[in-house]
């Protein structure tokens, strides 16, 4: 749910500065390929907020599949925080890589999710191999 936050708060900043900044006489919030960028960010970031919420039902109700949701949750979690981080940055231009700016240390913190939750999918694999 965390990293799902972050996500949506990159594509916020990423919002706002797009909407300010003019090139070619005009926001380029405007150009159909930053919104597509912004787009995709945050159907990602709504699935990744979906995903967490049906793993908390899962783990709530002690279903059987309440582990393997939650390991899918914040993989694409995970995902999700990288893409519109990067992508948040990619808006901002150069500015981006300033810490002036906000999207550098959410992109920072989208990094610190990897690091934390390490890689889910390489256990799920080692799950399936041990037979669970």
């Amino acid at each position: 749910a965390r990293a799902a936050g972050v996500a949506v708060a990159a594509m916020e900043h990423a919002r706002a500065y797009a909407a300010e900044r003019i090139q070619f006489g005009q926001a380029i919030g405007r150009f159909e390929s930053l919104i597509r960028l912004r787009d995709d960010a945050e159907t990602w970031a709504r699935a990744a907020r979906w995903l967490a919420l049906a793993a908390g039902w899962a783990l709530d109700r002690d279903a059987a599949d309440a582990a393997d949701a939650a390991s899918r949750a914040r993989v694409h979690a995970g995902d999700a925080v990288a893409r519109a981080t990067i992508d948040a940055v990619q808006i901002f231009g150069g500015y981006g890589f300033v810490n002036d700016y906000p999207v550098e240390k959410l992109m920072r913190d989208a990094r610190a999710f990897e690091a934390l939750y390490g890689d889910e999918r390489l256990a799920r694999v080692l799950a399936a191999r041990r037979g669970g």
